[in-house]
């Protein structure tokens, strides 16, 4: 799998601009089509890919900003800005898993804490599946509160 994986990274590389990336997820769908989640580096965007197979077996690909991560550009793009100046590797990471668990779960939200709910939908399915909640803001990142 890590040949594989590696290959996928490079060809999200390849596809989003020759922008390094840090893959997150990535898994085949049941027509065997690839589906990534990954983060560009640069900007700290999250970003969608699939490749489905186009006309005579040739590949296209659609790369789009992740619908979950939008949120927190608005109302004010400066703010994920300020964020990816300053964040530490293990903000990223959290961040990373943040995205990939809410899209994983249906329905969530993530917004900037202090702001508005910081993926209650999220928070309280992982308390559900893994008994781990944040109750109070002041405890996560400093980065992400107000």
């Amino acid at each position: 799998m890590e040949g594989i994986t590696s290959e996928i990274i490079d060809f999200c590389e390849e596809v989003y601009s020759d922008e390094p990336i840090r893959l997150i997820e990535w898994q085949l769908d049941e027509n065997q089509q690839v589906q990534a989640l990954f983060r560009e580096r640069r900007r700290g965007w999250y970003l969608t890919l699939s490749v489905p197979e186009g006309r005579k077996g040739k590949l296209s690909t659609a790369h789009k900003v992740c619908p979950i991560f939008l949120p927190l550009l608005d109302p004010d793009e400066y703010l994920w800005h300020d964020l990816t100046g300053s964040a530490l590797p293990e903000d990223w990471y959290a961040l990373d898993e943040i995205i990939r668990l809410g899209i994983r779960f249906q329905g969530s939200q993530i917004r900037w804490a202090g702001q508005y709910a910081l993926g209650e939908n999220v928070a309280d399915n992982a308390m559900e599946q893994f008994g781990v909640y944040v109750p109070d803001v002041e405890l996560l990142p400093e980065a992400m509160c107000d």
